[in-house]
């Protein structure tokens, strides 16, 4: 299978390169991974290495748990120490925590009959391109992390009855993370149809030597970082910086984000070294999975993600990485 890869210009004056126009690629194969991870058709042979790795993985990371467990509780014994016996209590509920969360997922894979959306996005997107790397949840604390203070500080989010969860999926080429933002209210999950996209891209040097901290976030969110002032109000978001933006950087970022702009998605940007992106519903979030249309509804928005990242890549790096292609390749094989 091959494809002409655009191979961006830059002029000298400019930070980033060119990007093509954004047209969401139509992938039948995403729609098949879809239908087969629902349990409606069985699972190809790819997907059953990927379901067992995965098993396996959860598997050895119970195992390390449990003899660090013991080898605590029988030094606290040896030595009487509380403070190793305390430890030992707390690694005890980590591994009652890790055990339980790694039950529910294997009791997801085995039965192949998953309706939670988010699920479906993580094993799609990680399967089409096989270079993506999935995290595995950090100990009892399962990977995620409560970020609605931070988002709140810096405009991201202006809702202060949500509470936000950033769960890290992958690492990827070159090194950028993605994750997924889940939405709490209370104690029960938030019913609503968003799935938040966070995604942190690792710029080259050259760009992060010359590209001053910055903040885009959507019109009316208020940003509580006194470092940060307001430059430049746009039509549906405004600009903060720490130092002037030029008009010509700024033009350079909104002309990446904006088929987000175009479809009324409220995208934040923050950076500092590094670029982070938030976008609060770019991912829909269907539960129980149903009807067809709903199959495709999910294979859109993952054609949609996979051309934005591939649109990003393209934009800091003139083109689609090596390594990038060769992991399209190697899920196409499977």
């Amino acid at each position: 299978m091959e494809r002409d890869v655009h191979i961006a210009t830059k002029d000298e004056d400019t930070l980033f390169y060119e990007v093509p126009p954004f047209q969401v690629k139509k992938r039948p194969l995403i729609e098949d991974k879809v239908v087969r991870w629902l349990g409606l058709k069985v699972l190809d042979i790819g997907q059953q290495h990927y379901a067992k790795r995965l098993r396996k993985a959860y598997l050895w990371l119970t195992v390390y748990l449990y003899i660090i467990l013991t080898g605590i509780v029988a030094v606290s014994i040896i030595t009487g120490s509380p403070n190793i016996f305390v430890l030992g209590i707390v690694l005890v509920f980590g591994f009652y925590k890790q055990w339980k969360w790694r039950k529910k997922r294997d009791e997801e894979m085995n039965s192949m009959r998953v309706s939670n959306t988010k699920i479906m996005y993580r094993y799609c997107i990680r399967y089409w391109n096989m270079k993506l790397k999935y995290i595995m949840p950090y100990f009892y604390f399962k990977g995620e992390a409560n970020v609605s203070k931070e988002f709140l500080h810096y405009g991201f989010e202006s809702d202060h009855t949500l509470k936000l969860e950033r769960i890290p999926q992958f690492s990827n080429v070159p090194n950028d993370t993605i994750s997924y933002i889940k939405y709490k209210k209370g104690l029960d999950i938030e019913k609503t149809n968003k799935v938040g996209l966070h995604l942190r891209l690792v710029l080259p040097n050259r760009l992060a030597k010359r590209l001053g901290p910055f903040l885009l976030v959507p019109a009316g969110n208020k940003v509580k970082m006194k470092k940060y002032k307001l430059q430049e109000v746009l039509d549906t978001h405004d600009v903060y910086a720490k130092k002037e933006l030029p008009k010509k950087r700024l033009h350079e970022i909104l002309s990446f984000l904006q088929p987000l702009l175009d479809r009324n998605i409220h995208v934040a940007v923050k950076y500092n070294r590094e670029m982070e992106i938030y976008i609060p519903d770019l991912l829909t979030h269907v539960d129980p999975i149903i009807s067809e249309e709903q199959i495709e509804q999910i294979s859109d928005k993952i054609n949609f993600w996979y051309d934005f990242y591939e649109r990003s890549l393209i934009w800091r790096y003139g083109q689609i990485p090596a390594e990038w292609t060769e992991g399209e390749k190697e899920a196409l094989v499977h």
